[in-house]
Parts: C-alpha cells; structure tokens; sequence
C-alpha cells in the first residue's frame, strides 16, 4: 500500500493574472510562496513523508521545493504529471480563446472532459499520462507515504477517473484549488480517495480560483 499526499500547486503568477498556463513555466507569486511554506509546514507535522515527487515545472517544484527542504528529502522530477500542454491557448486570456478558437472553448466550457485545447492535448490524453505517471509513483514507494506536486488539469482527470466518472461527466468534479491537499490510497492496482481538495491548513492564505487547468 502507498499513501499519496497530493498538492495543486501554489498560487502561481498566471493564476494572478488569469492567463491559461498549460505547460508555460511560469513562476509563483509571494502569496504562493508563503502557501508552499504553510503547506510544508502542515505536511510535516501531519504524515510522516518517505519520498517527495514534482511535476518538472516551476510552479510545482516551488511548492515541494520546502517540504524538500525542511525534511532534508530530495525531489524527484516526474514529467509525466506536468499540466495539460494547451497548444495554441498557452499565454492567452480565456476570452480571447474563445474569440478565436469558439467551438474547441465551447466544448471546454460545457463538457470538459470530451474537450482538446486547440493545437494541444485532450483531456482524454492528459488523463492517461497522469494515471501513468501516478502509478509509476506509487508502485516505485510500495509502503511508503509520498508527497507529490502537480496541478489541477492533472488533478481534475486523476479525481475524475479514481471517482469512476466517465470522460463526459468530468465537469462534474469540482477542481482543486491552488496549495490544497489531496490523500489517496494505492493498494493492490487500485486508487481510493481518502479526501479531496481539503484547503483549511492555508487559513488567511487560501484563495478562490474558478480556473479548471493552472
């Protein structure tokens, strides 16, 4: 059995700006830096962390850079859980993807799962990576508790898919918001969500964003 304690990661300058991220490597803001310290904080004295994973971009290595630091544990880069790869919507405002990419926004909107960002991944894609890479993680830890770092594109399609809802029904899973914890049992090739999305740790530093994949 593993026992996977997974952060979205901080709250990061696109985030601020509203800007859609995908894979641009983008630094966090200081209120994001303070969230990966209250965070690390919080970890700490509540698991016993054995291993600590990241998503190779910025923003995630930020937030595990901390918990890394105060535990004197390394982080080991996963690219296989980076964020979405938004092909032609990376660096652009959602209105002005919209304006230019109506019907591929639409889909986004309404039915998210069933949805490709234009010249990019689909959701469907990002899904099967993520789980890949989640596995990889997992059965490499067997026993162990594993602190991991990724976003919330990966998250929506990790929770989507370990909640048993199909690709059509991923709107329905509310996204996670930015530094929150995520507990998930690995055991015998199968994912169980303990708890999901849980934020009160961050107190005066949590943070509403509505943005599915940051």
């Amino acid at each position: 059995m593993t026992r996977l304690i997974i952060t979205r990661h901080c709250y990061s300058e696109y985030n601020k700006t509203r800007m859609y991220t995908g894979q641009v490597d983008v630094a966090l803001t200081d209120l994001g830096l303070r969230q990966a310290a209250r965070t690390a904080e919080y970890v700490a004295e509540t698991y016993k962390i054995d291993a600590i994973y990241s998503s190779d971009l910025k923003r995630a290595m930020s937030t595990a850079i901390p918990l890394s630091e105060r535990l004197g544990i390394p982080v080991i880069k996963e690219p296989l859980i980076r964020e979405i790869y938004g092909g032609l919507w990376e660096n652009k405002l959602m209105p002005e993807i919209d304006k230019l990419y109506h019907d591929d926004y639409q889909l986004y909107k309404t039915t998210i799962g069933l949805a490709r960002c234009t010249g990019g991944e689909s959701l469907a894609e990002l899904q099967a990576r993520a789980l890949e890479g989640m596995k990889k993680i997992a059965e490499e830890n067997d026993g162990k508790t594993v602190f991991v770092a990724t976003h919330g594109g990966v998250l929506l399609t990790l929770a989507s898919a370990w909640m048993g809802l199909p690709l059509s029904k991923m709107h329905e899973t509310p996204p996670a918001t930015n530094s929150s914890i995520t507990e998930v049992i690995y055991d015998k090739g199968e994912f169980k969500i303990v708890k999901y999305s849980c934020d009160e740790h961050l107190g005066e530093l949590k943070i509403e964003n509505d943005m599915h994949l940051q």
